[in-house]
């Protein structure tokens, strides 16, 4: 199976100077795709001069099995076998590309000076604390098949089932993108529609079966962070999803403000030093969220949602105030 291409999230933002970091990933990713390359080939493909080049390749030498031949513009790079194999795993450019996503807040991180403790105990300096995810140890081969249709780029027949329901095939699906969120898994895929194209969102777990179909090209037009940048679950709001306001008490006004919260349309200040956000959003996602704040939001509008919360926290007082608590 042929490697990945670089990921965007390896490359620098538009007009920034390529930094260290991703030089050096640059540098081992066109390694794993072409093999043995001169200085002056990797210094054309990442960008960079020949000194410049041949410095990141020297400090990549501190911490990985990476062979040199012959000196100057002409020496040869290369990896070994076992470091290929330990570097080119499809499952490590995955968890590199998602792992460059959750450090999206923090500036590029400088390689390690030789002589200093470097790499040492990396899986303790950085940490993730994720939600708890879903058990999906009975579904190795669903989630197989679908690795599988994205990676040889085919469609794919499911057979899904909503809750309550027995499970049905959903056939002609071109698979975009397999999404961690809340500690779930989702499958992205676009079908053919009365109306041209339509993307939806599956949960993984509600699938029982895939199977795969025909070739299909990936298509260049897709984008994952425009597509779920405002969602508050994978299933989409729909295109008249109403507008929310929200009023936040004093005391965690910080919070709300140095955040910016999916479908958000704008935040203002108010004079007690509570605050007001406004978004555009619907879902079940969006009410778990704001029962969340208990006593410290109130929905101002829309009217139906004001209620619902209103009834939630109505349900939740009445329960706990049954004498004796809930029924053992």
């Amino acid at each position: 199976m042929a490697l990945p291409e670089p990921s965007p999230l390896l490359l620098p933002r538009a007009g920034a100077a390529i930094s260290p970091q991703q030089r050096a990933a640059l540098l081992l990713v066109h390694l794993l795709h072409h093999g043995a390359c001169t200085t002056a080939v990797l210094a054309a493909a990442v960008g960079s001069d020949a000194r410049t080049t041949r410095d990141a390749l020297s400090q990549l030498q501190q911490v990985l099995d990476l062979r040199k031949e012959g000196a100057g513009p002409g020496a040869r790079w290369s990896l070994p076998h076992a470091a290929r194999r330990r570097l080119g795993g499809v499952d490590d450019f995955v968890s590199m590309h998602l792992g460059r996503g959750l450090l999206a807040f923090a500036p590029p991180l400088m390689p390690p000076a030789p002589e200093g403790p470097g790499l040492r105990h990396l899986e303790r300096k950085f940490h993730a604390a994720l939600e708890p995810t879903r058990d999906y140890s009975h579904q190795g081969p669903v989630l197989a098949a679908l690795q599988q249709a994205l990676l040889e780029e085919r469609r794919v027949e499911l057979m899904y089932a909503t809750p309550g329901a027995a499970p049905e095939p959903r056939g002609g699906l071109q698979p975009l993108c397999l999404v961690v969120h809340r500690g779930a898994v989702y499958l992205h895929a676009r079908r053919a529609g009365p109306r041209g194209p339509e993307e939806r969102t599956y949960a993984v777990e509600r699938i029982s079966e895939v199977r795969l179909g025909e070739p299909a090209p990936y298509p260049e037009d897709f984008d994952p962070e425009r597509t779920f940048r405002d969602r508050w679950q994978m299933h989409a709001s729909g295109p008249r999803a109403p507008e929310v306001r929200l009023r936040f008490t004093a005391d965690v006004a910080p919070y709300v403000q140095a955040r910016r919260w999916p479908g958000q349309l704008r935040q203002r200040a108010r004079p007690d030093g509570g605050r007001d956000l406004v978004l555009k959003a619907e879902g079940h996602g969006l009410l778990s969220w704001i029962l969340s704040w208990g006593p410290a939001v109130e929905v101002l509008s829309p009217p139906a949602l004001r209620q619902e919360v209103i009834g939630a926290l109505q349900a939740a007082a009445a329960r706990y105030a049954a004498p004796g608590g809930a029924a053992p």
